[in-house]
């Protein structure tokens, strides 16, 4: 799971903690009672360290296993390259579903506690 280290605005307490990386942080996004509907989320990830033929893997999963998209896959074309992306997707989530990213990578020193940056971002769409 992709660890976020602060939550900057979070209205309806849709941001959990899960385990993992020794520590607890905010790695789960969870439709709040009375709020299902139609929701737009965004996210991004940067990362260093990652070297020619060395990968990196997101998917966006809803439910802790449902695979709903939001496959991003970078390659590195030489040594020690930054990587930068993200996606969005609009989603008709009900209440309780949750909703994680997920990173897989080939770099032998990586580690996901190490991430210098990674946001993610969602909001219901009001009218549809």
């Amino acid at each position: 799971l992709v660890p976020y280290n602060a939550t900057y605005w979070d209205t309806d307490s849709v941001f959990t903690p899960v385990s993992g990386g020794g520590e607890d942080q905010d790695a789960k996004f969870t439709v709040p009672s009375g709020k299902a509907g139609k929701y737009f989320v965004k996210w991004g990830i940067k990362m260093g360290g990652i070297d020619d033929t060395e990968y990196v893997l997101m998917r966006l999963f809803k439910n802790g296993n449902e695979w709903i998209g939001g496959t991003v896959r970078d390659y590195a074309t030489t040594t020690d390259q930054n990587i930068e992306f993200g996606g969005t997707e609009i989603l008709d989530l009900a209440v309780g579903d949750d909703l994680q990213l997920k990173l897989n990578q080939n770099s032998a020193a990586f580690h996901l506690h190490e991430v210098p940056s990674a946001t993610f971002s969602g909001f219901r769409l009001a009218g549809v």
